[in-house]
């Protein structure tokens, strides 16, 4: 983003994963991205600009001949993420500008002037001419009460250190069954474990295989479309998808059938790897429409079209749109062929027992020694970590609450929008605290789109780029 003269960059967190987040930390190598490299460029107008340094290191990430897709450790990620983010630091105080880097935590915020006074968790006082708040934290959904029982985890990550003070001969119990299940799976195998693994979810849908790479590019489901619509219902968006699908020579008609009753997890598992050689666009297909327009096609829908998507379909959505790498995926299969591992669907509660769990679901009690907690709401509240900075912020105005969780703001620029409801042109948010406006919020292509969509409404509005 180009400013005409330079400025001074304030960096306010602790030190520990700063760049990596808690996605990308240092973990086990088992631990996977779910996206291929080629789309997770942290530069929005340079493609290819994560491959190069993923080929410069020796990572195997260009797809085979038949288009099987690589995925590298998130800690490898990581890596590209601290690289990278140091040399933008380093072009910026080669261009003039001054980077001051706070190793302390935000939490107070005031409106003073015509900026923004942070307050740090030391009492030292630091005015801004424009906020960006990236906050966020654990959000595992404690949803039996069980924090604090002996042999129960509520949050999984690192699987690395997990998996070390779990014996390898105990039953272990993981709530939920979407990507960080498949997590703490992958790290329990990669350790030996010989003991028994059982998945308990309400619905007990897994998260769908990855496709082969297939080039696709959508002509209906484009930024396009999305941004030309206004209040689309959610029948119109289906209809959307079908033309688009349909005109490609997909099965739309099979897809919608297993999006809204899949078979169980087994069964689903098995028959989609049997169909990764098909030739099948359908799941390429939509896809690629969900990195290139899914949060414009979002903020394009109708309010009770959002809502009624979160409160019936967000395993549905979760298990389509986050699918998991192939290697896990035959993991999986193969421990479920040999008995190790059962995935419960109609979870019902969880009881605490003389060393360990008793899961209630819907075929009856299935007990576990250690018990793991994978549960993301599908409605989010404010990061833990960063509450009392949040409840501050909403307190004196500068923030208000979005109905469907984190904070309100204008998706076209990033700015908060205020108690007042007015928007805080002073004030950009990003990340898990915009979970209520957009609905995608972590992943790489579309957070990269939005950063460079905030950076671009600072530097237009910034008086040294006039």
């Amino acid at each position: 983003m180009n400013f005409n003269s330079p400025g001074e960059l304030v960096l306010i967190d602790r030190s520990e994963n700063r760049w990596r987040g808690r996605a990308y930390q240092l973990d086990g190598d088992y631990i996977l991205t779910n996206l291929p490299f080629g789309v997770m460029s942290i530069q929005p107008d340079d493609p290819e600009h994560g491959l190069r340094w993923a080929r410069s290191r020796g990572l195997d990430v260009d797809p085979d001949l038949d288009g099987t897709q690589k995925f590298v450790p998130r800690a490898e990620f990581g890596r590209y993420l601290e690289q990278s983010v140091a040399e933008a630091l380093a072009a910026l105080e080669h261009a003039g500008w001054r980077v001051l880097r706070v190793d302390e935590l935000a939490a107070e915020l005031n409106m003073t002037g015509d900026g923004v006074e942070v307050r740090t968790d030391t009492g030292r006082r630091i005015i801004v001419d424009h906020l960006v708040l990236c906050v966020s934290d654990a959000l595992y959904q404690d949803s039996y009460g069980l924090q604090g029982a002996q042999g129960y985890f509520i949050d999984p990550y690192p699987v690395a250190e997990l998996v070390a003070g779990i014996p390898n001969c105990s039953d272990v119990g993981v709530i939920g069954s979407g990507l960080a299940a498949v997590d703490v799976v992958a790290g329990l195998h990669a350790r030996g474990h010989r003991g028994r693994i059982d998945l308990f979810s309400r619905n007990g849908l897994l998260p769908a295989v990855r496709r082969r790479s297939t080039p696709v590019q959508p002509r209906t489901l484009t930024r396009a479309t999305a941004i030309k619509s206004k209040l689309l219902s959610l029948t119109e968006l289906v209809a959307l998808a079908a033309e688009e699908v349909r005109a490609a020579g997909g099965d739309f008609d099979r897809f919608a059938e297993d999006f809204l009753r899949p078979e169980a997890a087994p069964q689903r598992l098995r028959r989609q790897l049997a169909e990764l050689g098909t030739g099948d666009v359908t799941a390429a297909l939509l896809q690629r429409a969900l990195l290139d327009a899914a949060q414009d096609f979002w903020c394009a829908l109708a309010e009770d079209s959002k809502d009624w998507l979160i409160a019936n379909a967000y395993p549905h959505l979760m298990s389509w749109s986050s699918p998991m790498p192939r290697n896990n995926a035959e993991l999986l299969a193969e421990l479920i062929d040999r008995g190790q591992l059962n995935v419960w669907a109609g979870t019902a509660g969880v009881a605490v027992r003389d060393h360990g769990f008793t899961v209630q679901t819907a075929y009856g009690e299935v007990p576990v020694e250690f018990l793991v907690n994978t549960v993301t709401p599908a409605r989010r509240g404010f990061p833990r970590k960063a509450h009392g900075l949040i409840d501050c912020a909403v307190r004196v105005g500068i923030l208000r609450p979005h109905p469907r969780g984190g904070v309100d703001i204008d998706t076209a620029t990033g700015y908060a929008i205020g108690g007042d409801g007015q928007v805080r042109h002073t004030v950009s948010v990003l990340g898990e605290l915009t979970s209520g406006a957009y609905f995608f919020v972590t992943t790489v292509p579309l957070f990269v789109r939005r950063a460079n969509h905030v950076a671009a409404a600072i530097a237009a509005r910034s008086p040294s780029s006039h």
